[in-house]
């Protein structure tokens, strides 16, 4: 836990730290999420909460989740689930095992595995 952590502020300060590529485009907040979208990405899901990435961002899990949808347009569940499902296809395709790609996604057991592939079926294509 502590070394995500380590490497979610690194991929922070990274990001806020890194010239914006339009500088009157972009504020703070929008600089802020980017960086948690690019987190969200660079671990697929993997052990994220919204308590996390608002610890993350520097805000109130509430006020980050408002943020977050203003934003992106989605729910941090709703992003979280299109990069687990983008991973799910990349592993699938290079023929992982469903216990590898579930622990690679950061699912606790099996079956809480099998029950989000469940529901994920219509949005997958299978």
């Amino acid at each position: 836990a502590r070394a995500r952590m380590a490497g979610a502020c690194a991929a922070l300060s990274a990001r806020l730290l890194a010239p914006p590529p339009q500088p009157a485009a972009h504020d703070a907040q929008s600089e802020a999420i980017d960086a948690i979208l690019h987190h969200i990405d660079h671990c697929s899901g993997r052990g994220v909460s919204i308590e996390h990435l608002a610890r993350i961002a520097g805000y109130s899990p509430f006020h980050f989740t408002r943020v977050f949808r203003k934003r992106t347009g989605r729910t941090v569940h709703q992003y979280v689930d299109e990069c687990r499902r983008r991973a799910y296809r990349d592993l699938r395709a290079q023929s992982f095992p469903h216990r590898a790609i579930a622990e690679r996604l950061g699912f606790s057991c099996a079956s809480a595995f099998s029950r989000w592939l469940r529901g994920q079926r219509e949005h997958l294509g299978t």
